[in-house]
C-alpha cells in the first residue's frame, strides 16, 4: 500500500482513511487511530448498507448507532431488532413508524 510509504504519521493516517473510505475497504480501518477507526467503520457500513461492518467499532453504543444509520439508509426496519440498547432501538422503531404516517 502506497500510504505506508509516507513517513509523516498524520499524513499516513489521512491517506489510509481516504483510501479506505473511497474504496469501501473496511479492513484498512484497523490501521487507524481509535476515533478515526470507529468513524471509518461507521461510514463504510453506511456506504455498503451492511451492519456486520459496525461490529468492530469499540463502543457498544456506537455499534448500535451505526446499525441505526444503516437501517435508515437501507430503509430496513428489521435491523432495529438487532440493536441492543433500548433507547437506540426505540429511536429506530420510531423512525420507521413515522415513515408510515
Amino acid at each position: 500500500e502506497l500510504c505506508f510509504k509516507i513517513y509523516v504519521a498524520d499524513r499516513q493516517i489521512d491517506c489510509v482513511q481516504e483510501v479506505a473510505l473511497k474504496s469501501n475497504k473496511y479492513e484498512l480501518c484497523e490501521n487507524l487511530g481509535y476515533v478515526e477507526r470507529n468513524a471509518c467503520y461507521f461510514q463504510i457500513a453506511k456506504n455498503l448498507k451492511d451492519t456486520k461492518i459496525c461490529e468492530p467499532i469499540s463502543s457498544p453504543m456506537q455499534v448500535d448507532a451505526c446499525k441505526l444509520k444503516v437501517a435508515k439508509v437501507s430503509n430496513n426496519s428489521e435491523i432495529c431488532q438487532d440493536i441492543s440498547f433500548n433507547i437506540v432501538r426505540e429511536t429506530c422503531d420510531k423512525y420507521f413508524q413515522e415513515l408510515l404516517l
